[in-house]
């Protein structure tokens, strides 16, 4: 496996955690040249035409607030990345393409236990990639969540010009104590903000935020038109990507659609400035304590 070492972290979160690591000649290399990944600790088990396999330990960044569970947001996240990394394997890392929908369902509560996710093309044409990704307990093969994705081949998402791109890589292990630490969320009057940082950055030529990151604030401004006092988790969300994220400050606000005994539906909206709305999402929420 290659590891590379890294340097320090855009905050005060520079303590040792786990390493990236991809097998030598991996296209998955590519994890390496993005900001939003470094830190994750993934490790890549196979990356090639046929399918991409990854594992993740248990660790602190994708904590959730919730002891022993993992946050769905940083779950989603690495499914939108890992997604992208089956159309590396089919066509190598330098094959410019945007996320322009992710959907993921999540059929158990998620302990942290170490897991695996496989990915797949599973239809492309017209200039699209359709992506399935399972995600896994490895120790009881049991299936925790299903995903799917659909990417625009040929382009990446507009992003940023004028930054130094040299100030966003190499930023080095967290020692965030859960995601939304990590993140770097913030509340304001019920509304999630993600004030920018490197870290969140998924591109750096266009310079543009990861979206994972974007998954991962709409899923956090969702859970905050909750009910306070609310017992549902996240079971289903599904994304459309409207515009590319420029590296800058994103609101997430959510509004209840329909509230029920047994599930809640939560539409949010995530803008850059007033009126950018790059990002929708629509979210269901469900009582997992039978489980």
């Amino acid at each position: 496996m290659t590891k590379r070492p890294m340097a320090g972290d855009d905050s005060a979160d520079t303590e040792a955690g786990p390493t990236l690591s991809v097998p030598p000649g991996s296209p998955a290399a590519k994890l390496f040249d993005i900001p939003f990944m470094q830190a994750t600790g993934l490790q890549c088990l196979t990356c090639d035409p046929v399918r991409s396999v990854f594992r993740l330990e248990p660790q602190n960044w994708v904590r959730a607030a919730e002891p022993g569970r993992f946050d769905p947001g940083a779950l989603t996240a690495i499914i939108d990345q890992l997604s992208s990394s089956a159309i590396w394997g089919r066509y190598g890392p330098e094959l410019p393409h945007a996320t322009i929908s992710l959907n993921a369902e999540f059929l158990a509560r998620l302990d942290l236990k170490t897991l695996r996710f496989e990915s797949q093309i599973a239809a492309e044409g017209d200039g699209l990639a359709h992506i399935a990704l399972e995600v896994r307990c490895e120790d009881t093969d049991a299936l925790l969540a299903k995903a799917s994705a659909m990417f625009f081949l040929g382009s990446y998402a507009s992003g940023a010009k004028g930054r130094d791109a040299s100030d966003f890589a190499n930023l080095g292990p967290s020692s965030a104590q859960n995601f939304e630490n990590y993140l770097g969320v913030e509340e304001q009057g019920g509304t999630a903000i993600l004030p920018f940082r490197p870290r969140l950055v998924g591109s750096l030529d266009p310079m543009a935020l990861h979206g994972g990151a974007i998954a991962a604030g709409l899923i956090h401004g969702a859970h905050l038109a909750l009910p306070k006092d609310s017992t549902h988790t996240l079971k289903r969300v599904t994304i459309e990507y409207l515009k590319g994220a420029h590296p800058a400050d994103t609101s997430y606000t959510g509004h209840i659609v329909n509230a029920g005994r047994s599930s809640t539906v939560v539409s949010v909206e995530g803008r850059q400035g007033e009126t950018r709305l790059i990002a929708t999402a629509l979210a269901r929420f469900a009582d997992f304590s039978n489980n």
